[in-house]
């Protein structure tokens, strides 16, 4: 109860908080209401400076303070770790207990039971964030093997129902896997020419005695959007 009350008393802004906060998903209130509490009152019970919403500034002025959440059957780590980060930054979550308490808070209980079987005997909540980060990352975002992500990789063709634009970002995807490092430009050009159901678009490509891959990428692009627009002409008439 203490999570639907507090912040209506310390913000002022009790309806449009409930109706960002559904029942079943308040993750993170809990922290933030201790500190609330800790901070409404000085030592005997004189109100303190910070109460005054014109002294203080928190990032709750300007964000409601719901923790995105890791669905393990959905979500992809890696990208739900930056989404978090973005979260941390833009609330001004700098201090690491933080972070961890509110990460923890966020996941389901299967990923819990991961964590703390990766840290037995240890409890969860005695790791650093650091610590936390480290163990889910190794256990859904494992070091891919190299040798094979590199074959996807070069055995990667443009699918039939595939538009160029999702062949490239594909490419990029597995790219990433790869570890190509300086070399992952010249990887990903050359994929490109070889890849493409075009025939035509390939032969551009190969006419061409020097091609970066941001030029592989706009003719492959500008190619498909000329044959879809002269398509549609051939139907007109």
């Amino acid at each position: 109860p203490c999570c639907l009350i507090l912040p209506c008393y310390i913000y002022g802004r009790g309806s449009e908080i409930n109706e960002l906060l559904p029942c079943r998903r308040r993750v993170g209130l809990a922290y933030f209401t201790s500190v609330a509490m800790s901070t409404n009152t000085q030592a005997g019970g004189a109100p303190s400076p910070w109460n005054k919403r014109e002294d203080r500034h928190h990032p709750t002025d300007k964000m409601a303070y719901l923790v995105p959440a890791f669905n393990d059957e959905t979500d992809k780590w890696r990208s739900y770790l930056i989404r978090i980060e973005a979260f941390f930054e833009g609330n001004a979550v700098t201090d690491p207990k933080a972070k961890r308490a509110l990460l923890v808070s966020a996941l389901s209980t299967r990923t819990i039971e991961v964590l703390q079987a990766t840290c037995a005997p240890e409890s969860v909540n005695k790791l650093s964030y650091e610590e936390v980060v480290k163990a889910l990352g190794d256990f859904f975002s494992p070091t891919p093997n190299e040798i094979v992500e590199s074959f996807k990789f070069f055995n990667r063709h443009q699918k039939e129902d595939e538009t160029v634009q999702e062949f490239l970002v594909e490419l990029r995807r597995q790219a990433e896997k790869c570890n190509f490092g300086s070399m992952v430009d010249r990887m990903l050009r050359d994929r490109v020419v070889c890849g493409v159901r075009s025939g035509e678009v390939q032969k551009l490509l190969l006419a061409r005695q020097e091609v970066t891959l941001k030029e592989a990428e706009n003719i492959a692009l500008a190619a498909k959007a000329w044959a879809v627009q002269d398509h549609r002409c051939v139907d007109e008439t």
